[in-house]
């Protein structure tokens, strides 16, 4: 015979172990935009054109799998020099990046290396010839052009 302190105890149960059981729902839906994150940039200092010199810029990113043409190299990814801030570079997804399958939400993810070498990206402007920090802003669209969230990098300096 359940008394009512007992009949207390088994809902608190109940309510307890439901909940427990809806937290651990994962969910099943994609995202429906491309999502990146900035990790890292190494080094953060670079001689002004210095062909020796590349800045890594690490991302993490993921997107919707039934996005993409095959792999992640159906998207693009875009970049724009806070010193040049009217202009948007594309360049396509490098072919050494890190993928991770999930087939329960379908979604691709991994990290993405972006190289900028000083020779070519990291010249001093003629008005600044003692020395320039910028920053890049990146993004990435999927297949359709649905655009990522933003992500700006840390500081570069410039040297002379």
């Amino acid at each position: 015979m359940l008394t009512l302190v007992g009949m207390k105890w088994y809902s608190i149960l109940f309510f307890v172990f439901a909940t427990a059981l809806l937290a651990c729902k994962k969910n099943d839906n994609p995202p429906s935009k491309p999502d990146i994150a900035f990790l890292e940039l190494t080094p953060n200092q670079v001689q002004n054109g210095n062909p020796k010199d590349t800045v890594n810029i690490v991302l993490r990113y993921t997107i919707n799998g039934s996005k993409l043409q095959g792999e992640p190299n159906g998207s693009s990814l875009f970049y724009i020099d806070s010193r040049f801030y009217t202009t948007t570079n594309e360049i396509p997804f490098p072919s050494d990046i890190e993928v991770r399958k999930d087939e329960e939400n379908s979604t691709i993810s991994g990290s993405i290396t972006l190289k900028f070498e000083a020779s070519r990206f990291l010249v001093l402007r003629p008005n600044r010839p003692d020395g320039d920090t910028l920053q890049y802003e990146i993004f990435m669209k999927d297949i359709d052009g649905t655009e990522s969230n933003r992500v700006t990098t840390d500081n570069i300096y410039i040297v002379p």
